[in-house]
């Protein structure tokens, strides 16, 4: 059996994980592997470039949601086949939301793809209604800022067009950061949310309603998800489908689901409305970083700072480098973690975030975490308020967080998991 010494990663999009891939390609690097990137920004070029880079070795694609591997055009070639036919590849690929919103793509993946769900509820859902895939947990780590202590490379260097063996021979001068990182006291930002804003009825106009399943339903299950935060949706919706029925088969409740899974998203987005609306109705300012939050109302919005619209994961960073509470609302994640939460603990800021099964196994309030209860919502300025009246407090959390974070749940983490299974 070839041994695999070459790993080919996506960037470019906008999806933002390229960020995390190019953190992955650090870590690569270190231990011994080549890297290459596909880059959206540059799809001609660097396709071109596969031949020269992998010849006739047995490869690694390391993708995050299918991207590559998705049938999209052009990543076909001139008769409509994947490009990928052509090179011994194994096709690693990391799930980051619930599997019901790639459906198609698992029933129909003809790369036969190794997938890593980063919540084990995921896990679950993926093994009983995709029984023949090969699937695994791989939690969910923190980003940091990959663009940090690069003027080493010189000005006559453009980072973006070397390679990683060039662009990262300082790799432990990229991950040594802390010591640039701002006291609590001293960060221009209270609290900041980084998310995009898409009101729930542009999500309902979405769904192309049956005549089995009425507007009015749809309104019933997102309350029952509401009721009961602690299931994850597939588990509610699939309870009442079968509700005084008999048990349906898996593949329609599997397809059923994955219609639905919009409903997911409406959920979603009813936590940010609430929360944050919440807390600037008790005036408390928060910063919002994302699309479309100039169509969110509450009483008092001048307590709404709104960036221009989306930021990337890098200038995300960034952001929380100078923020002291970083809110994160994920309802989505049952039971693992979120990769704000991470990202926030990293840069040294309180993550204040509602609770899942492997946050409350990991982490404890108070000590390097702040929670809030997503059942009392009216509570969660009292915690902010309290917390931002104790800068020391804040600290300890912060650092304590960072200490737990930078150990153990940063991507250079993650990649002996992936390398299991290669």
């Amino acid at each position: 059996m070839k041994k695999i010494s070459k790993v080919v990663l996506l960037k470019g999009d906008d999806t933002n994980w390229g960020h995390a891939s190019e953190q992955i390609a650090l870590e690569l690097e270190k231990q011994g592997f080549d890297t290459y990137f596909v880059d959206y920004r540059n799809l001609i070029d660097t396709i071109a470039g596969l031949p020269a880079f992998i010849g006739r070795d047995k490869v690694a694609l390391i993708t995050f949601n299918f991207k590559g591997i998705d049938n999209k055009l052009y990543f076909q070639d001139e008769d409509g086949e994947s490009i990928w036919r052509q090179y011994d590849m194994v096709f690693l690929n990391i799930l980051t939301d619930h599997p019901s919103f790639f459906n198609s793509l698992l029933v129909y993946d003809e790369f036969r793809s190794k997938i890593f769900c980063i919540d084990n509820k995921h896990l679950e859902y993926l093994k009983t209604y995709y029984p023949k895939k090969k699937a695994y947990l791989l939690s969910m780590a923190g980003n940091i800022r990959t663009d940090f202590n690069m003027n080493f490379l010189g000005d006559e260097v453009d980072p973006d067009s070397v390679s990683y063996g060039i662009k990262y021979r300082d790799y432990e001068r990229i991950l040594d950061y802390e010591y640039s990182l701002k006291p609590i006291y001293r960060r221009q930002i209270d609290l900041a949310f980084i998310g995009n804003y898409v009101p729930v009825q542009n999500l309902l106009s979405r769904i192309d309603f049956s005549d089995d399943f009425t507007t009015a339903q749809m309104k019933k299950i997102i309350k029952l998800m509401g009721s009961e935060p602690e299931k994850a949706f597939d588990e509610i919706l699939i309870e009442y489908l079968e509700d005084g029925n008999e048990k349906l088969e898996k593949t329609l409740l599997r397809d059923k689901v994955a219609e639905l899974n919009i409903l997911n998203l409406c959920l979603r987005t009813m936590y940010r409305e609430k929360i944050i609306r919440t807390l600037a109705d008790s005036d408390i300012r928060v910063n919002v970083y994302g699309n479309d939050w100039d169509m969110f109302k509450c009483k008092k919005p001048w307590n709404i700072i709104r960036s221009e619209g989306r930021i990337s994961s890098c200038e995300a960073v960034k952001v929380i480098q100078d923020t002291k509470i970083s809110l994160n609302i994920m309802p989505l994640v049952k039971n693992g973690f979120h990769e704000r939460v991470l990202t926030a603990m990293l840069q040294k800021a309180v993550p204040l975030t509602d609770h899942s099964e492997m946050l409350d196994e990991t982490f404890v309030d108070g000590e390097n975490i702040a929670f809030y209860d997503i059942r009392k919502i009216g509570q969660i300025p009292k915690v902010v308020n309290d917390l931002l009246d104790e800068p020391a407090k804040m600290q300890r959390i912060a650092d304590s967080g960072y200490v737990i974070a930078r150990d153990m749940h940063m991507w250079k983490n993650r990649v002996p998991d992936i390398l299991k299974h290669l």
